[in-house]
């Protein structure tokens, strides 16, 4: 395991160093295309930046393979709601001997890992995208009175205007009234550097990926997951780490915050009466940031709602362990169960 841990830090290393050649450097966007015969630098650049992503694709997939799974031998907290059964399942990190490969493989580890494979993209320029200068640029513009939504960074006059791509100097901004005071605040603090500009902004990246790794933790929990996988997809992902950490993508905070109000969801699953209400307004709040932060978020809203949805105790929950059909859903298998009940939620909603 240690191997895999070291092995991916040197790729995100190379790939960092790589950035310094082929990455989104602060200055002027080049223009036309790059020939490759007539730079060389260029092509050591890419070389080194495909090697780096190899070893760091190698590393994340050898550490799975690694760590054995465990099998689910207890209902999960939702299964045991539906149920009726006995809250506070063991979950299968709790369950795992303490011998196995897998303990290597703890959280904490993982959020270690995680960290190496992060730092030497911190220090590296912005890799596969600008949207980080446009960021800055429209933050900027709002911190100095201008409206982002109706003119874009070059008439706003931004003087970092040069590095956004030519594609998005003259596009009015595309993301929510949450995001824009965010970004205007780390183009003030930064003053005139843009270097300063993309710390700020990555600060906020790696705010969203701390919220998304503790959301996943506390999902895995509640569904019954190894919460060492949810964070081995959902944090130590090469993906993860180039769009989000070194691209500092707006993103990563609103997939924190749509996580969050999943994790309220299924909080408020066991909840009744007013509770219910209380959790899914807590739920509806969180989606609503996302939401000011980038539109998109929205694709999620119907997973929260279905979470929320009244369901019968051992209705749907119980078809889905036994697979016999539901007597009180009809002949059909499991399959039945899940649509008797979203048809009753469909046709209460209806009737509000």
């Amino acid at each position: 395991m240690r191997r895999w841990r070291w092995l991916g830090f040197g790729g995100s290393a190379l790939v960092a160093a790589a950035a310094y050649v082929v990455g989104a450097n602060v200055g002027p966007v080049p223009a036309g295309r790059v020939a490759l015969s007539a730079q060389p630098m260029h092509l050591l650049g890419l070389a080194g930046w495909l090697v780096g992503a190899a070893a760091l694709v190698v590393s994340w997939l050898a550490i799975a393979r690694a760590a054995p799974r465990t099998p689910r031998t207890a209902a999960t907290p939702l299964e045991s709601h539906s149920a009726g059964g006995a809250a506070g399942a063991a979950t299968p990190e709790s369950r795992e001997s303490p011998g196995g490969r897998a303990a290597r493989a703890s959280t904490g580890w993982l959020l270690v890992t995680a960290a190496l494979w992060a730092l030497p993209l911190l220090v590296a320029p912005p890799l596969g995208s600008r949207d980080i200068f446009a960021y800055a640029c429209q933050g900027a513009a709002y911190a100095h009175g201008f409206d982002p939504y109706s003119i874009g960074a070059q008439a706003s006059s931004c003087r970092w205007s040069a590095a956004v791509p030519e594609l998005w100097r003259g596009t009015p901004a595309p993301y929510g009234p949450l995001w824009l005071p965010l970004a205007a605040g780390a183009a003030s603090l930064a003053g005139t550097s843009l270097w300063a500009a993309v710390t700020m902004l990555r600060i906020l990246a790696l705010a969203g990926l701390g919220l998304a790794g503790w959301c996943l933790h506390k999902l895995a929990r509640q569904c019954g997951v190894d919460p060492r996988a949810a964070l081995w997809l959902g944090l130590l992902s090469p993906l993860v780490l180039v769009h989000a950490v070194s691209g500092a993508h707006n993103d990563a905070l609103a997939t924190g915050l749509v996580l969050a109000g999943l994790v309220v969801a299924v909080a408020g699953r066991p909840a009744t009466g007013s509770r219910r209400w209380l959790y899914a307004a807590g739920c509806g709040a969180l989606f609503g940031l996302a939401l000011a932060v980038k539109v998109v978020t929205v694709v999620a809203a119907p997973f929260a709602l279905l979470l929320l949805a009244p369901v019968e105790a051992g209705r749907l929950g119980g078809a889905r362990r036994t697979g016999q059909p539901d007597p009180a859903g009809g002949a059909g298998g499991p399959g039945a169960a899940d649509w008797s009940a979203a048809a009753d939620w469909l046709g209460a909603t209806g009737r509000l």
